[in-house]
C-alpha cells in the first residue's frame, strides 16, 4: 500500500522536531546548574578543610576561652579591628572612616560604674563614642566625648582625678590587672599615668610613656586619640570615663564605663584578630573566597577577602595576564577589564570585532532579552556581615561539633546566594575554632547564562529557519484553503443558486481530496438544483391540460340532474379543482416576477402615498383587522417601481393578518432614520422561534399553526418580497417585537438625495 504524504503527516513532522528543542534545553539547565552547584560546595569544603589543616594543633593562635556564647556583650566586650590606612594622632576622626560605622556608644544609662567613688548624674546628658583599631603592633582607640561642662586640670595641681579623666583597665599579658589614667591640663600631647600595682587611688601614680595621644577640645565637648603597645595588653580591656562640672570640686559628676574595671574577673574581654592567622589566610587569598576564623564563642579573630569578588570561578586569562595589569604587545596597549563577577573581558577584542548582521541582532534584541529573562548576577547587594564581630550561624554550631558542613542561604535584600562551607580547627582533639569560606552564586549564573545565551542563540536559529519553512508552508495551505473558501462562498448567489463552476485542485493531499469532492458536490447539487428550477415550470405546464379537463368535465358533469348526494360530491370535486389551479398560479407566480424585475422600470416615488393609498384598499379587504398607521410628515422620495412595491406590501401585510390574534390592531409605521426611509408592520400574535427568521425567506418554506395548515401555502409570499427589496436595494428583516407579544417586519429603502 503505497503511502499517502498528507497535510497531517507533513504538519506533524515539522514540529515534532520543534519539541526536541525545549526538552533539551530545560535538561541542559537543570544538569549544568545542579553540577555546577556540587561542585562548588565540594571545592569550597576542601579550601576550608585546607586553611584548616594549617590551623591544627598551633594552640598559640587560639584563647582557650570555654566563656558561654550568651555572656558575651556588645560594648562590654570589645573588638579591635584591623586598621588598613594609617592613623595620625591629631585628634581628628577622619583617619577613622573606614570603621566610622563601627563605633560603640556610651552613656550614663550603658556600663555605668556604681562603685562609691562614682555617683550618676543625668542633667548634664554625657556621652562617649568609642573606636577601636590595630596596626604595626599598637592598638589605636578614639574617643568622641560629648560634655557641655569640660573641666581640665590645673597645671600646678597634684591631684590627676578632680578633673575630666579617662580611665585605661586592661590584663597584662601575665594575666595581671593594670589601670592608667589619661588626664590634661590643656589641648595636645600626652601620656599616661599609671596607677600603683593593686591600689584603686590614684597617688604616686608614674608617667607610662608608651601610652601616647592627643586630647582635643571640640564644640560639643573633647575628642582623646590614642595608642599603647599591645604587648602591654592580654585578654581583657575597658574604660572609663570620669567628668566633673566643677573645677578644684573633688567630686566626679559622671562616671561612664565600659564595664568593672576594678575586678579583673568582671573586666570586659577583648578580642584583637590575630595576624599569624590572618597571614595564613592571606596565602589562602587566591582562592577568591571570602574566608573567616572564628573562636568557639563565634568571635572573628581572622578573615579575608571580599564576598562581592568571590564568585567561586576564575577569570577567563588569570593565568595568562597575572594580575589583570595592562598588557603591552609590540607597543599597543591591550587593557583587560573585569565585568564585576570573576570574569575578565577583553574590551578591544570587542570593539575591532568584525561588524556582522548577527551581533547587530545579538546587541539589539538578544542581549536585552536575556536580560529580562535571565537571572543576572547583580552585585549590588548588601553585606551584612562585612565588619560583623562575631558570626551566630547555624552553620558554625555544627562545625564546633566536630562535623564539616555546607549550606546555601540567601543573602538579606535576597538580591543572591551564597555557599557557606565550615570547617572545625581541633588542638588535641578538641574543637578549638571554625573556618568558614563563603562564595556567592555569582559565578554559576555567569557560566550558566554564557552556555544558555550560546545555546539560545543556535535554537533561535534553528527556530528562525524552521519557523520560516513552516511559515511558508502554512501560508501554502492558507492560500488553498482560502481559494476553496473563497470558491465556496462564490459558487452560490444572494437567492441560492448556484453561479459557475466549481474548480476542483490537483493535489494529492487532503485539501486537494477535500476540493475534489466539493466540486463533485456541487456538480451534483446544479444538477439536482436545475430540475428543482424546472418542476414547478413542468408541473404548471403539464397539470394545467389535466385540470383543465377536469373543470370543463365537473361544469358539464354539474349541468345533467343529480341528487343531493351528487352534487354533495361534484361540489366537492370542483372546490379541489380550485385549490389545485390556486397552487399551480403560485408555482409560476415567482417565475414571472423575477422576469419582470429584470424588464422593470424605477422611477421616483413619494413612499408615504404610496403606503396611504395602499391601507385604503386593505381596509376593504380586511375588513376584520384594523390597521393603525403612522407615516409621519415627510413624502420620503424613493427610486423604486411602484407596482413591485404594492405586491411588496400586499406579501407583507396578507402575513401580518394571517397571523395576528382576534381583535388586535396591525401597526404600520413610517420613519426617517439616517439616508433610509423605515417602514415597519408589527403585528400581535405568535412569536417566531429564534432559528426561523432566515428560513422564512427560503423558497417553498411555510411555518404555520396546525389550525391554517388546510389552506394553500407554498411559503412563496416572502420568498417574493425579499427578491423586491434586493432589486431595489432595500433590506428585509423579520423578528419578535421588543415586548415579545408578536412579530415586526421592518424594511429600509435607500431615500433619493436632494
Amino acid at each position: 500500500m503505497r503511502f499517502k504524504w498528507g497535510l497531517r503527516s507533513k504538519l506533524l513532522t515539522l514540529s515534532s522536531l520543534l519539541l526536541l528543542l525545549p526538552w533539551f534545553a530545560y535538561q541542559f539547565v537543570i544538569e549544568m546548574e545542579n553540577f555546577l552547584r556540587l561542585g562548588q560546595q565540594q571545592t569550597l569544603l576542601g579550601t576550608t578543610s585546607a586553611v584548616a589543616t594549617a590551623l591544627h594543633e598551633r594552640p598559640s593562635l587560639f584563647n582557650e576561652d570555654d566563656t558561654p556564647i550568651a555572656d558575651f556583650k556588645k560594648g562590654h566586650d570589645l573588638y579591635v579591628y584591623d586598621l588598613k590606612d594609617p592613623i595620625l594622632l591629631d585628634g581628628n576622626i577622619k583617619d577613622w572612616a573606614a570603621i566610622k560605622t563601627l563605633n560603640n556608644t556610651y552613656s550614663n544609662a550603658t556600663y555605668s560604674n556604681t562603685t562609691s567613688e562614682a555617683t550618676q548624674h543625668n542633667q548634664d546628658d554625657v556621652r562617649f563614642n568609642q573606636w577601636l583599631g590595630k596596626q604595626g603592633g599598637y592598638l589605636y582607640a578614639y574617643f568622641e566625648v560629648f560634655d557641655p561642662q569640660p573641666v581640665k586640670r590645673e597645671s600646678a595641681s597634684s591631684s590627676i582625678t578632680d578633673n575630666d579623666h579617662l580611665i585605661i583597665a586592661m590584663s597584662s599579658p601575665q594575666g595581671e590587672l593594670q589601670r592608667y589614667i589619661i588626664s590634661v591640663a590643656e589641648d595636645g600631647w600626652f601620656n599616661g599615668y599609671r596607677y600603683p600595682q593593686h591600689s584603686i587611688y590614684a597617688t604616686n601614680v608614674t608617667r607610662e610613656k608608651s601610652i601616647q595621644g592627643i586630647w582635643k577640645s571640640t564644640p560639643q565637648g573633647y575628642n582623646i586619640e590614642l595608642r599603647l603597645p599591645l604587648s602591654l595588653l592580654g585578654d581583657k580591656l575597658g574604660f572609663q570615663l570620669n567628668t566633673s562640672s566643677t573645677l578644684n570640686s573633688g567630686n566626679i559628676d559622671n562616671s561612664i564605663s565600659t564595664s568593672n574595671l576594678l575586678d579583673i574577673n568582671k573586666l570586659g574581654s577583648v578580642l584583637i584578630p590575630s595576624p599569624e592567622i590572618e597571614n595564613i589566610l592571606l596565602a589562602m587569598s587566591h582562592t577568591r573566597s571570602r574566608l573567616w576564623v572564628v573562636d568557639r564563642q563565634q568571635r572573628v579573630i581572622a578573615k579575608t577577602g571580599d564576598i562581592h569578588q568571590a564568585t567561586g570561578t576564575w577569570p577567563s586569562d588569570y593565568y595568562s595576564d597575572g594580575n589583570n595589569e595592562t598588557e603591552k604587545n609590540n607597543g599597543n596597549e591591550k587593557n583587560n577589564s573585569s565585568d564585576g563577577n570573576g570574569f575578565i573581558s577583553n574590551k578591544s577584542e570587542e570593539i575591532n570585532a568584525p561588524y556582522s548582521f548577527w551581533s547587530t541582532i545579538e546587541s539589539l534584541i538578544l542581549s536585552p532579552l536575556y536580560d529580562l529573562l535571565l537571572d543576572k548576577p547583580d552585585n549590588s547587594f548588601v553585606d551584612a556581615a562585612k565588619n560583623a564581630t562575631q558570626l551566630d550561624y547555624a552553620l558554625i554550631d555544627e562545625a564546633l561539633t566536630g562535623k564539616a558542613a555546607t549550606q546555601w542561604r540567601l543573602n538579606a535584600d535576597q538580591k543572591v546566594s551564597i555557599l557557606s562551607a565550615a570547617h572545625p580547627i581541633f588542638i588535641n582533639g578538641k574543637v578549638v575554632g571554625v573556618v568558614l569560606a563563603e562564595e556567592t552564586n555569582h559565578g554559576i549564573l555567569t557560566l550558566r547564562n554564557q552556555a544558555l545565551e550560546k545555546m539560545f542563540n543556535v535554537l533561535i536559529a534553528i527556530i528562525f529557519i524552521a519557523g520560516i519553512l513552516l511559515f511558508l508552508f502554512i501560508s501554502t495551505v492558507v492560500k488553498r484553503i482560502r481559494l476553496l473558501r473563497d470558491q465556496s462562498e462564490h459558487i452560490l448567489d444572494n437567492n441560492g443558486r448556484l453561479n459557475g463552476e466549481f474548480n476542483a485542485s490537483q493535489h494529492s493531499d487532503e485539501i486537494g481530496d477535500l476540493s475534489r469532492s466539493m466540486a463533485d458536490m456541487v456538480k451534483r447539487l446544479g444538477q439536482y438544483h436545475h430540475y428543482v428550477e424546472q418542476l414547478s415550470a413542468r408541473l404548471s405546464h403539464e397539470l394545467r391540460t389535466p385540470v383543465a379537463v377536469v373543470r370543463s368535465s365537473l361544469e358539464n358533469l354539474a349541468l345533467l340532474p343529480a341528487n343531493d348526494e351528487q352534487k354533495k360530491y361534484i361540489q366537492r370535486s370542483q372546490q379541489g379543482i380550485i385549490r389545485l389551479n390556486k397552487i399551480l398560479t403560485s408555482m409560476s407566480e415567482a417565475s414571472r416576477i423575477e422576469q419582470s424585475l429584470e424588464q422593470g422600470e424605477k422611477q421616483t416615488i413619494g413612499l408615504k402615498m404610496l403606503i396611504n393609498s395602499c391601507l385604503q384598499g386593505y381596509d376593504m379587504i380586511y375588513k376584520q383587522s384594523n390597521f393603525i398607521e403612522d407615516l409621519g410628515e415627510d413624502s420620503l422620495l424613493v427610486n423604486a417601481d411602484p407596482d413591485f412595491l404594492v405586491q411588496l406590501l400586499d406579501k407583507i401585510v396578507h402575513n401580518a393578518v394571517e397571523f395576528s390574534s382576534d381583535g388586535k390592531a396591525i401597526s404600520v409605521r413610517l420613519t426617517k432614520k439616517d439616508s433610509s426611509a423605515v417602514l415597519t408592520i408589527e403585528n400581535t400574535g405568535p412569536l417566531l422561534a429564534t432559528d426561523q427568521q432566515q428560513d422564512l425567506f427560503q423558497s417553498m418554506v411555510s411555518i404555520r399553526p396546525s389550525s391554517q395548515q388546510h389552506d394553500t401555502h407554498l411559503g412563496l409570499g416572502l420568498y417574493i418580497a425579499k427578491m423586491i427589496c434586493d432589486y431595489h436595494q432595500a433590506t428585509l428583516s423579520i423578528d419578535n417585537n421588543h415586548q415579545l407579544t408578536g412579530v415586526i417586519v421592518t424594511i429600509r429603502f435607500p431615500l433619493l438625495a436632494l
